[in-house]
């Protein structure tokens, strides 16, 4: 029975070998050669030949023989269209001269700058204009020019380019490839006169185009008065549009689980269709008019993905619900999973790299899902009475997306929703009610007095939709937080949904036992990843930006001493650190204010750290034997000692500018640590001091967490 319904599903088994040229080539970075394209080009040739001689092919194995070559040869096409995707040397490599660029993206208003994405158009290298691809983040001195800069604008500037690096902390996100799968490689701040505006793009570009017509839909919000927390969910919700969406309405709809509205999906592209197929009923008279019909509701689902972004789920939704729109109109009936597989393949074609994106994955397993899930989930219940069964049959594609999802959501954001079933009851009808009424006010949008009681209307909705949301979030144990699971746990639970699944469809004990079995190892890796961290003894120097933060780990005890100054400070510290903390089975931090470090402090610092292995007098800190030094003020540089004192480690910061000299006369010391407080400017100087007297140094920033496992 699983080899019947596997066979119904070949696009399915045909893009697994497709993926995984995609995924092995993207990991082992090497370059493809020409000997390469040679071999794939003499498989074709040799298949294309055996294929043509009748003996060869009417043989057993030659089918057999068909299969494994497709399977290889679309594992070798995964590979090169990653080789043919890479950022051009020229952008990667770039030192002087001067590039033109296009805006691409709707240019985001920061604090003390005007972030943009250029798509990099010509670079001149000092003697001759190239053309080049690739994209660049500028960050533009804030004044009333950059703040006129708009999508399609062409700019020439002369960039001092930062090549975009991580800060190499244990277990951080990997900043650097999720801008890399997006084709940024590059990052500048540009000062007025390190600029100019040339003229508008004139060469047309689908990412452009749809950029420009998001902003002349967001103008007719801020036009009809819709602002503040209803302007900026209005805006991801319909548009997909997230710059304005603060961290605290951020918060409302990630910890209820309502944060897949905010990004535009299925769900969206799917209410979408059931519009445009209402209102194109009267089409359905004459075979013309049916094709017209697909035509036009095909055109205006691509015209919806353009305006949102172009994002992956949006791509995929929409390539999926024309492959519906195709066969529902010519009474023909095709695998969901064929149709999903296709528009991954047809995404994967365009961007190898959206196997990488969150968005990308938990879309598609979401609907991978409810395909499989829902229908067996909604027979469980049976209700003669319409609303009821409706209720239920939320509830029941709630629970199906949840279970193909919720395994890689817990990797990624650490967090578990326990109100998503009442908050999707909820919010997935008042969505539905706000995409009608924005495309009704898209529509009516020059017609005044229609207009502006619409987006009264709207308001209304998007302040209950809020209101609810907020409401949910703020209930006792809303979610549950700071849950890690590594990647091994992650591939183990699929593994047992992929078993639960197929046993499901085969009812055949074999499969309830080796569930059962796999339930049970996955148990054990659980005992021994806890076991692990139980033998937990660290010291670590994080790579923050302008922050100091060393980190103490005693098995479960986890000591910070940093001295961030605000809530902002506060919220990049925990960017930084979070992940790793729940790595390793850390919940309780105990953060000690770097300042109060002396002895002053020093019986608060005792009841805040309450670790008897960890000894904190005026700075110097000894853990488990290992002798550290904080110099962070000037007045506190050493004077001439008697005797030197023996350390293993001195740690510079707060920007001070030593004596090395000075230091060495007063201490023994194995390292010199140059934490991320310190400017770049003064790092270089005290790591020259260093190099003329030989002493070993490690600069944070440059080269990441200082990490020394005890």
């Amino acid at each position: 029975m699983i080899k019947e319904e596997i066979h119904k599903i070949p696009l399915i088994r045909l893009i697994i070998p497709f993926i995984v040229g995609i995924v092995l080539k993207t990991k082992i970075n090497t370059q493809i050669n020409n000997y390469f394209l040679l071999a794939l080009i003499f498989l074709v040739i040799l298949f294309i030949v055996l294929n043509s001689i009748k003996k060869i092919r009417q043989k057993y194995f030659f089918a057999q023989f068909a299969g494994i070559y497709f399977y290889v040869l679309l594992f070798l096409s995964g590979v090169l269209i990653v080789d043919n995707k890479k950022i051009p040397d020229n952008i990667i490599n770039y030192k002087n001269g001067f590039i033109i660029g296009t805006i691409s993206e709707i240019p985001q208003d920061k604090n003390k700058s005007i972030k943009v994405i250029v798509e990099i158009n010509n670079i001149f290298n000092g003697n001759v204009w190239q053309s080049s691809e690739g994209k660049a983040i500028l960050y533009l001195e804030k004044n009333k020019k950059s703040q006129n800069i708009n999508v399609s604008d062409r700019i020439i500037f002369s960039p001092d380019f930062n090549e975009i690096k991580n800060k190499n902390n244990p277990n951080e996100f990997d900043y650097k490839s999720y801008l890399m799968f997006h084709f940024i490689s590059q990052q500048a701040f540009l000062k007025s006169n390190n600029w100019q505006k040339i003229d508008d793009n004139t060469n047309f570009s689908f990412s452009i185009f749809s950029q420009k017509i998001r902003k002349k839909l967001l103008s007719v919000y801020k036009r009809l008065n819709i602002k503040n927390d209803e302007y900026a969910v209005l805006s991801a919700l319909t548009l997909g549009y997230k710059d304005k969406l603060s961290e605290e309405v951020k918060a409302w709809y990630s910890k209820s689980g309502a944060m897949h509205i905010l990004a535009v999906s299925g769900l969206h592209v799917g209410i979408i269709y059931l519009i445009l197929n209402s209102i194109l009923f009267f089409m359905n008279r004459c075979k013309a008019c049916i094709i017209l019909k697909i035509l036009l509701i095909i055109l205006l689902l691509f015209t919806y993905a353009f305006i949102t972004g172009l994002s992956a789920s949006v791509l995929r939704a929409s390539l999926m619900f024309s492959f519906v729109a195709i066969g529902s109109a010519f009474k023909r009936t095709t695998s969901i999973y064929n149709t999903l597989a296709a528009s991954a393949f047809i995404l994967l074609l365009i961007n190898p790299y959206l196997i990488f994106d969150v968005g990308f994955q938990l879309s598609y397993l979401a609907v991978l899902s409810i395909v499989f899930f829902q229908p067996k989930i909604f027979e469980l219940l049976h209700f003669k009475s319409l609303v009821p069964r409706k209720i239920w049959a939320l509830i029941s594609v709630s629970i199906a997306a949840q279970i193909g999802t919720f395994p890689l959501s817990i990797y990624y954001f650490h967090q578990f929703p326990l109100f998503f079933l009442l908050t999707n009851v909820i919010v997935i009808p008042i969505t539905a009610i706000i995409i009608y009424l924005a495309v009704t006010l898209f529509a009516f949008s020059n017609i005044s007095f229609i207009s502006v009681y619409l987006s009264k209307a709207l308001v209304f909705v998007l302040r209950l939709l809020n209101f609810s949301v907020k409401n949910i979030e703020n209930l006792p144990h809303s979610t549950i937080s700071n849950i890690y699971i590594s990647k091994y746990d992650l591939i183990f639970i699929y593994i047992i949904i992929f078993i639960l699944s197929v046993f499901i469809v085969n009812k055949k004990h074999k499969w309830f036992r080796l569930n059962l079995i796999s339930v049970i190892l996955f148990l054990g890796l659980l005992i021994f990843e806890k076991n692990e961290t139980l033998i937990n003894r660290k010291i670590i120097i994080y790579n923050i930006d302008r922050i100091s933060a060393y980190n103490f780990i005693d098995q479960a005890d986890n000591v910070l001493i940093s001295d961030f100054n605000d809530k902002s400070n506060r919220n990049n510290l925990m960017f930084y650190i979070k992940n790793n903390w729940l790595s390793l089975g850390l919940k309780n931090e105990k953060i000690v204010d770097l300042k109060k470090l002396n002895s002053n402090y020093i019986f608060s610092n005792i009841i805040t750290l309450d670790n008897r292995n960890i000894f904190i007098k005026d700075k110097y800190i000894d853990y488990y034997g290992k002798r550290l030094l904080i110099l962070n003020n000037k007045n506190q540089l050493p004077k001439n000692n008697l005797s030197k004192l023996n350390l293993d480690f001195i740690i510079i910061a707060n920007n001070i500018m030593p004596d090395i000299k000075q230091i060495t006369d007063n201490y023994n010391f194995k390292t010199l640590i140059i934490d991320s407080s310190n400017s770049k400017k003064n790092a270089t100087k005290i790591i020259s001091q260093c190099k003329r007297l030989n002493i070993k140094c490690f600069n944070v920033a440059e080269k990441g967490a200082f990490i020394v496992d005890l």
